[in-house]
């Protein structure tokens, strides 16, 4: 008689055991995964501020400075216009520069084609399409 009070005993710690654990499990492996996606989010905008300091800027603004000088220089001293009209040149072109220099800084460095880059674009919507998903807590025999 004792051995079977202690083997039902057993059988019902066991089974609230496995109650509480489950929706533990689960809720510590929903945050283990959150965890680990903020991390790599955090990981592509780190990579992606460095890309923008080190090359972005400092590579791309010395190749157009460069490309700049040289393209007006042989603009103004192989042309045969007038003073007025090197200048109104030189100004258009400047604008044209920077439009052109602003243009491919903002759709090389946005987060939206990083996150495309790093198909990252995802990430988060298969953890809320989980939880929205209902999780039965009732014991089935």
């Amino acid at each position: 008689m004792r051995n079977k009070l202690w083997s039902l005993g057993f059988l019902l710690l066991t089974r609230m055991i496995h109650k509480m654990g489950s929706g533990q499990r689960q809720d510590f492996g929903n945050m283990a995964q959150l965890r680990m996606q903020l991390g790599y989010l955090k990981a592509i905008k780190t990579c992606r501020l460095l890309c923008i300091s080190l090359l972005g800027v400092g590579i791309f603004f010395t190749l157009i400075i460069s490309s700049l000088i040289v393209f007006n220089l042989s603009v103004f001293l192989y042309s045969p216009y007038s003073a007025l009209t090197k200048m109104w040149i030189g100004i258009l072109l400047s604008f044209v520069y920077l439009g052109i220099a602003a243009a491919v800084f903002f759709s090389v460095f946005t987060e939206d084609r990083w996150l495309y880059i790093f198909h990252a674009q995802n990430v988060g919507r298969d953890l809320e399409a989980e939880e929205e998903e209902p999780v039965s807590t009732t014991y089935r025999k």
